[in-house]
C-alpha cells in the first residue's frame, strides 16, 4: 500500500507559494549586485575626472610646445646677394659704352640683372685641366632712342681668386622700350588739372627758398608754425628755375562719392645751376620733384611738402621738417669757381 504523504505545515506551504509565484529566482553563480554597483561608481568617477583633466592637459601641452618653439632660434634668412664680380662687370660695360668710337652712341647703363656660371667641361687627354670659372653677366642699357638693350660680358675667375674680363661685351635688343612711356604721369589716381597761376607763383616762390641756402626762409615759405622745425634747403645754386609739368587734385572717397580736396600735387622740374655755371645755359641739368600744394583752390596756396617723382599722393604737410636746429652745409660741388675765403661768414657761403 502506498505510504501516506506527510502533511505539509502552514509555513512550508507559504514558502512554496512565494517561490512558485516569483518571476525570477536567484541562482548560484550570479554576480554580487553591491559589487557591481561599486564598480559602476568607480568608472563614473574616472570618466568625470577625465572630462575635467583632459582639457587642462591639452592646454598645458600646447603651452609647452609654444614655449619650445619660441625658445628655438629662427632659421637664418636666405639673402640673395650679387657676386663679388658684379662691380667688375658693370665697370666693363660702362668703359665699353664710353669707348671711342662709341658702340652705342648716347647709351647709358641702367642696371645689372643677373649672372650664371657656365658649365665646366674637361678637355680630353689634357694633363693640366683648365680650372678657370667663367661667369656670364647680363646687364641692361638704354639707348638714346629709348630702346632697352641687353649686354652680356664674360668674366673669368682663376682658382687663386684672380678676376678678368674676357673679350668685349655683346649687345642684343630686347622686346621692351621706354620711349613710349615718356609722357606717362608720375602718379595715378588723381584728378588731373592744370595748376592755376596762383599755384605756379607758389611753386616759383618755393623754388627760390629751396635753393636759397636759408632754412628760415624755407620754413616761412612752407608756413610751418612750429619754430622747433628746421627745413634744409639746397646751397650753392644760383638762378635755379622751376617748370611746372602737370597737376592733380587729391580726392577723398571713391567712385561717384569722391570729393576733391583743396590740396594739389604738382610735378616740377628744376634746373641745377651750381655756382660758377651759367643759369641761362640751354643744356642745364634738371631734377624732378613732386610738390604738395595746400590751398591750391584759393588765392594763397603754399607748398607744404615735397619728394621725388611719383611720391606726391603719399606726401603730408610738413613731411620734410627736421626737429631741432641743424647746421646746413653747402654741397661740395667742383665748378672751377674761386673758393670763398675761409674767414667769410657762414651766411655768405649759404647765400648763392
Amino acid at each position: 500500500m502506498p505510504r501516506d504523504k506527510k502533511p505539509t505545515s502552514k509555513k512550508q506551504q507559504d514558502t512554496q507559494d512565494v517561490w512558485s509565484s516569483a518571476p525570477e529566482v536567484p541562482r548560484s553563480g550570479l554576480p554580487d549586485e553591491a559589487a557591481r554597483n561599486k564598480g559602476h561608481r568607480r568608472i563614473k568617477r574616472y570618466i568625470t575626472f577625465a572630462a575635467f583633466a583632459l582639457p587642462v592637459l591639452i592646454v598645458l601641452a600646447g603651452l609647452s610646445i609654444m614655449s619650445t618653439v619660441a625658445s628655438e632660434d629662427p632659421p637664418p634668412a636666405v639673402v640673395e646677394t650679387a657676386p663679388p664680380t658684379q662691380p667688375l662687370a658693370m665697370a666693363a660695360v660702362e668703359n665699353w659704352l664710353a669707348s671711342t668710337p662709341k658702340p652705342l652712341p648716347g647709351a647709358s647703363l641702367l642696371t645689372w640683372e643677373d649672372y650664371e656660371v657656365l658649365p665646366w667641361v674637361a678637355e680630353p687627354n689634357a694633363t693640366n685641366q683648365d680650372r678657370t670659372e667663367r661667369q656670364s653677366h647680363t646687364l641692361l642699357v638704354r639707348a638714346a632712342t629709348g630702346n632697352l638693350m641687353r649686354v652680356q660680358v664674360l668674366i673669368a675667375l682663376s682658382p687663386e681668386g684672380g678676376q678678368a674680363v674676357v673679350g668685349t661685351p655683346s649687345l642684343a635688343p630686347t622686346a621692351g622700350e621706354d620711349v613710349n612711356l615718356a609722357s606717362t604721369p608720375t602718379w595715378s589716381g588723381l584728378t588731373t588739372d592744370s595748376p592755376s597761376s596762383d599755384v605756379v607763383q607758389a611753386v616759383t616762390t618755393w623754388v627760390g627758398a629751396y635753393t636759397s641756402g636759408d632754412p628760415v626762409a624755407l620754413r616761412q615759405v612752407v608756413g610751418d608754425p612750429d619754430a622747433s622745425h628746421t627745413y634744409l634747403p639746397l646751397s650753392g645754386l644760383t638762378g635755379a628755375r622751376g617748370t611746372v609739368l602737370s597737376g592733380g587734385w587729391i580726392t577723398e572717397g571713391t567712385g561717384d562719392e569722391a570729393v576733391r580736396t583743396g590740396d594739389m600735387v604738382v610735378s616740377l622740374t628744376m634746373t641745377l645751376p651750381w655756382n660758377g655755371q651759367d643759369p641761362d645755359a640751354t643744356n642745364q641739368t634738371v631734377a624732378t620733384y613732386d610738390l604738395l600744394v595746400s590751398g591750391a583752390d584759393t588765392a594763397a596756396p603754399r607748398v607744404v611738402a615735397w619728394g621725388g617723382a611719383g611720391t606726391g599722393p603719399t606726401l603730408s604737410a610738413y613731411d620734410n621738417a627736421i626737429v631741432g636746429q641743424v647746421t646746413d652745409q653747402p654741397l661740395p660741388v667742383e665748378t672751377g669757381a674761386p673758393e670763398p675765403a675761409t674767414d667769410a661768414p657762414a651766411t655768405e657761403n649759404q647765400e648763392g
